[in-house]
């Protein structure tokens, strides 16, 4: 079976097939060279075991996964995902997606992630079930499934303490009423053999937090077979082609690479500044104007991580916060917080494709016109947090107050956490509080945060002290700034 959704300037393929069943034993070697699960039957039929490793192979090149799902007795799933351009010029118009009354489930033990969740679906028409435990959800799908009223789709945390997203995907797999629901799975970093068990799990993409509107559709659309080619009003993420022209710094020190994003910027366009190391990088920051910085990680002298901390810096004392794209050929599961941390506001991976590159810059455009500017000492990046709720201000004075309520239960659990001596616990409030910071744009908090979740994954709560302190005076500090902004 062979789906297709188009994405406002690509198409998404989804191929599908079915066979008799495979062993979960089979799975992990299931791609290589000359493996056959029945050679008897391969014997019979003619078959070398070298389908599937082309196929994968060829998938690879063109930039997607070959993947399997299959259950003894039920059958097997084959399927990828591929990105194509579409030519502009076509007259071609599809009906917009159509979201109303699709049931989805929504998993977060955090009360303000599983808040913007719920009303970023409601927003689309969705009709949302929430639950703050992989234990609850499990619960409710299965009664839900008894009253014949499955639901569509699972929306799901991975970092939730007692099961984890992981272990409630694997309930999922194993009850055979709900097992092929569709899962997609958010998570602020990534672990070491995740991209395996997504695919011997059947998740349908992994999106990290704080995951953009038009992300989140797009996957939820593919999920369902869906054609989208119209973003929901109040979308921050504007097209490509009705940005205004801006003047990029471009840090890349690749002469293909740098050709490449100068003719995709100028065609729509942009002014194109280039420096080839972060050293430069710094330097002509500091002595032209630009409206936004393509930051590429790996460069000599200076890298961009390096590169975007200095340039950070240069803006502490003033009102200017210029957006900073990053760009890396190592598009590994922990280097979006890494550059996310570092400073920058987004992240696109090699190689560059005009899709996602044109997205980034689109998305970075005008956030000026969505919040007011950061001044010197202010607390919260308010671009980002009005980013995080589509331009809602109402919805983000509703998560304002959620977290002016939680904040001080949240402090004191992390507080118990060390005394306690309980880096399992620290790390799981930590991280709750990390992820609510970074939802208001409160990037410094959050950074606080992140350390003392980092000293939790150490098993460590010696020395979180001096952190924990920090962090309660940077709550107190973004509380003021929090209550003058809900009593505007």
């Amino acid at each position: 079976r062979l789906e297709a959704a188009r994405l406002q300037n690509r198409v998404m393929l989804k191929v599908q097939d079915w066979g008799c069943g495979i062993e979960s034993e089979h799975l992990p070697r299931l791609f290589e060279r000359f493996y056959r699960v029945d050679k008897a039957r391969s014997r019979r039929l003619g078959g070398t075991g070298l389908g599937l490793a082309i196929g994968a192979r060829l998938v690879d090149l063109m930039g997607g996964e070959l993947q399997v799902y299959s259950l003894v007795g039920q059958g097997s799933r084959f399927f990828f995902t591929l990105k194509f351009p579409v030519d502009p010029s076509t007259d071609e118009v599809d009906e917009a997606i159509d979201m109303s009354d699709v049931p989805v489930l929504l998993v977060d033990d955090n009360q303000t992630n599983l808040r913007i969740l719920d009303e970023m679906m409601r927003s689309w028409g969705m009709k949302t079930f929430t639950a703050d435990s992989a234990e609850r959800a499990l619960g409710l799908l299965k009664s839900l499934a008894v009253a014949k009223q499955p639901v569509a789709i699972v929306l799901s945390d991975v970092n939730m303490p007692q099961s984890d997203g992981y272990e409630m995907a694997k309930w999922i797999r194993s009850e055979p009423s709900i097992s092929m629901t569709p899962i997609i799975l958010l998570t602020s970093g990534g672990r070491q053999g995740e991209s395996q068990l997504r695919r011997e799990l059947n998740i349908h993409s992994q999106l990290f937090k704080p995951v953009k509107q038009s992300e989140l559709l797009d996957s939820i659309a593919t999920a369902l077979g869906k054609q989208l080619v119209a973003l929901p009003d109040g979308e921050v993420a504007g097209a490509a082609g009705e940005a205004r022209s801006l003047k990029i710094l471009l840090a890349e020190d690749n002469v293909v690479n740098q050709r490449l994003a100068i003719g995709l910027l100028e065609k729509y366009g942009h002014q194109v500044r280039v420096v080839t190391n972060g050293r430069d990088c710094v330097d002509v920051f500091e002595s032209e104007s630009f409206d936004m910085v393509l930051m590429d990680v790996q460069m000599p002298e200076m890298d961009g991580i390096e590169a975007t901390r200095a340039i950070r810096e240069l803006e502490r004392n003033t009102s200017q916060r210029i957006p900073i794209i990053a760009m890396t050929a190592h598009a590994m599961s922990g280097d979006r917080d890494r550059c996310i941390d570092a400073g920058m506001d987004d992240y696109v991976a090699k190689p560059i494709r005009v899709g996602d590159l044109m997205r980034a810059v689109g998305a970075h455009v005008d956030k000026s016109q969505l919040a007011p500017s950061i001044d010197a000492g202010q607390s919260v990046n308010w671009s980002d947090a009005f980013e995080t709720v589509g331009g809602d201000r109402e919805l983000l004075v509703d998560l304002v107050n959620v977290f002016l309520e939680e904040r001080a239960a949240m402090i004191g659990e992390i507080r118990s956490a060390i005394d306690a001596d309980d880096p399992r616990e620290l790390r799981r409030c930590a991280h709750a509080m990390k992820g609510a910071l970074k939802h208001l744009g409160a990037q410094l908090a959050a950074q606080t945060a992140l350390k003392l979740e980092q000293l939790g994954e150490q098993n460590l709560t010696s020395g979180a002290l001096p952190a924990f302190d920090q962090l309660t005076h940077q709550v107190h500090q973004l509380t003021d700034e929090l209550e003058r902004f809900t009593n505007k």
